[in-house]
């Protein structure tokens, strides 16, 4: 992210961009993530045939981490932004990666820019809100749709309906400014 680097020299405009770089992120990339958790089973019976019922739980995992990935990978330009390639290339070198370094590294922007983390969190915690809307969703139509309905059908109507409630969700709140 260049735009961090040409902010280099006004930390306000810089705290601004990545909280609404942040916002951006978790409202677009969060729900596919938290889609994807829900409708795991169906997606890979579709895909890949029964046979691949074992590897539900890691591609679970896996989706988790993305949703991790879609906020920090914001952190690398900033931190490099802010002249301090040497802390990046540190939480880079350690070998626990993912949700272990996620905290170091949000101290470590927090410590550069100077901002509230509850601010951060409750930007991240509003698109986390309405992806756990879309699962209860999701998980509550798995419980009233018949076992027997096609795989097909069922994936489309898990995904259509959950991706409606987030939709509703976003369309509602995101106007509200008090999010931020």
């Amino acid at each position: 992210m260049p735009a961090f680097a040409k902010l280099q020299n006004d930390m306000e405009r810089m705290r601004e961009a990545f909280i609404g770089a942040v916002k951006t992120s978790s409202v677009v990339a969060f729900p596919f993530f938290f889609l994807f958790i829900g409708v795991a089973p169906e997606l890979m019976h579709l895909a890949y045939g029964p046979k691949w019922e074992p590897a539900i739980p890691v591609a679970r995992i896996l989706a988790a981490i993305g949703i991790l990935q879609a906020v920090t990978l914001i952190d690398p330009p900033l931190i490099k932004a802010c002249n301090k390639p040497s802390w990046e290339f540190g939480l880079s070198a350690l070998l626990l990666r993912g949700y272990l370094v996620s905290p170091v590294k949000l101290w470590a922007v927090h410590t550069l820019l100077d901002y509230r983390v509850s601010r951060y969190l409750k930007v991240i915690g509003f698109a986390v809100f309405g992806c756990l809307l879309m699962l209860g969703t999701v998980f509550g139509l798995k419980a009233l749709l018949p076992v027997t309905l096609a795989t097909g059908l069922r994936l489309g109507l898990l995904m259509t309906l959950g991706s409606a409630t987030y939709g509703a969700y976003i369309y509602l709140r995101l106007p509200d400014s008090d999010w931020e």
